[in-house]
């Protein structure tokens, strides 16, 4: 399930100029403890204020009444204040690692200074004015948040996918959830399919896959693609819901038929092994076609796969070959291996070995077992490569640890002979013998207990002798 991105924004939200007014008040003799307290007296008196707006205001209030340390100097102290009334630090740093414009605000002061009980008190009057929003897309964080606090859906839907996405420490899923589900409950479908995502998942929520499916089938209808798609898994695989894959397969097809080229490809695999519904490889090839021809490498994989067998399509291995490549340059390391193989034997493309090598060595370095073993034996045997024997050896190793039989055979040949530029090593040879042997290969059974018997390499050891060479078949020797 893929997490949706950000969604359009009207050109205009109309116009909003809510004006808000703090009052601190200090004690100027008792400097910055009175200070603090007006701080929290400042802090209550703007909760109805965005966060960057009251931040800014809040420290404004603070810095001008902790300069203030006697009835003289009131101008240069406001001046000061003037200087520092932006948003906090930590606000604006946070609305920059969320993407937001953060420009410093100027706020209307005024600073008085009254006697009461004979000693100077310092009263600073700080006043902002909302600015009309016009754009939201080069909005301010804090003009987002208004905009969130009056119950705005899109703007709280927008500011939920910046939370969800912003990086380190700007990010909050757990208010975007909080967003979300404020905007879904006002039907905005993109978050209630984003909401449903985040429960199916329990991503920074508890995991409810009852509720995801409800928040789903809510955007799905009418119809978010992704949120179509979602259903239509949550009925294939029977998460939140009753399994049921004939909606599956609905609801497959309704996203598939828009375009969406996960649901094609779901659809092309029910449909091609008759998963819940009746088997039709000609439909599957046309939707695994729909996906690949907007670019995805594993439709592209699939329908190279079908064409090369004739599934559901006429084989064409020119076709087969010119997929495999398009999937295969997008980095799929099955499609690389395949489309070496067919320059290999020159299937649907021009022979060519060097080409080959070049594509089983693109997927050997991602970890494919079969390529790192067809790029250690082209290396072997200088197919469309210079011969390279300890290079060989390394991918051999690499394909032997993940069991590939052949390669281990090959690796414990090698390393007892030695050859070309590879020095014997017979006690890693016989590591590999092992290996093989257990797997069931004879060969390898019978020169372990032809090394065991001899003490060839490692010390002679007559009971494992007669243990392979009873495996093996050949008991009478013992």
């Amino acid at each position: 399930m893929a997490f949706t991105g950000v969604g359009l924004w009207p050109s205009a939200v109309g116009a909003l100029s809510p004006t808000f007014e703090a009052v601190g008040t200090s004690v100027v003799a008792e400097g910055s403890h009175s200070a603090r307290q007006s701080l929290r007296g400042a802090e209550v008196a703007l909760q109805g204020a965005p966060p960057l707006l009251r931040a800014g205001m809040v420290q404004a209030l603070a810095t001008a009444l902790v300069f203030v340390t006697a009835a003289v100097g009131i101008r240069a102290s406001l001046r000061r204040a003037a200087g520092r009334c932006r948003a906090a630090p930590r606000t604006a740093r946070l609305a920059k690692g969320m993407g937001f414009s953060a420009a410093p605000r100027k706020f209307d002061l005024a600073l008085e200074v009254e006697v009461a009980d004979a000693r100077p008190v310092g009263v600073l009057r700080a006043a902002a004015t909302e600015p009309e929003v016009v754009d939201t897309t080069s909005a301010t964080m804090d003009e987002f948040e208004y905009l969130v606090a009056g119950g705005d859906e899109q703007a709280q839907y927008q500011l939920a996918t910046k939370l969800f996405k912003a990086d380190g420490e700007f990010q909050d899923k757990a208010r975007a959830a909080e967003l979300f589900r404020r905007a879904a409950e006002k039907g905005h479908r993109q978050s209630q399919s984003n909401l449903g995502e985040m429960l199916m998942t329990g991503d920074a929520v508890p995991q409810d896959k009852v509720e995801a499916f409800r928040w789903m089938s809510l955007a799905a209808s009418p119809p978010i693609l992704e949120a179509q798609y979602n259903v239509a898994w949550m009925y294939h695989n029977g998460e939140g819901v009753e399994q049921d894959k004939e909606k599956a397969l609905k609801w497959y097809l309704m996203a598939a038929d828009q375009g969406l080229a996960a649901a094609q490809i779901n659809l092309g695999f029910m449909l091609r092994i008759g998963d819940g519904v009746p088997e039709d490889k000609e439909e599957s090839a046309h939707w695994y076609a729909q996906a690949a021809q907007q670019g995805n490498r594993e439709a592209q994989y699939i329908l190279a796969d079908m064409r090369h067998e004739g599934e559901g399509v006429k084989q064409d291995y020119r076709k087969a070959a010119r997929w495999y490549r398009k999937s295969a340059e997008q980095g799929h390391r099955e499609a690389q291996f395949n489309y070496g193989m067919m320059s290999y034997f020159g299937k649907g493309v021009e022979q060519d070995q060097a080409e080959a090598a070049t594509w089983f060595r693109k997927a050997a370095e991602q970890g494919m077992m079969t390529a790192q073993y067809s790029l250690g034996y082209a290396l072997q045997a200088a197919l469309g490569v210079e011969k390279d024997i300890a290079e060989a050896v390394k991918w051999f190793r690499k394909a032997g640890k993940q069991g590939h039989l052949d390669a281990q055979v090959a690796a414990a040949e090698l390393l007892y002979s030695g050859e070309g530029n590879l020095e014997a090593d017979k006690k890693e040879a016989i590591e590999w013998f092992e290996k093989a042997a257990e797997q069931g290969h004879k060969k390898c059974m019978k020169n372990l207990g032809a090394m065991y018997r001899k003490g060839d390499g490692i010390p002679e050891d007559r009971k494992r002798s007669d243990y392979w060479l009873k495996k093996v078949g050949l008991a009478h020797l013992t």
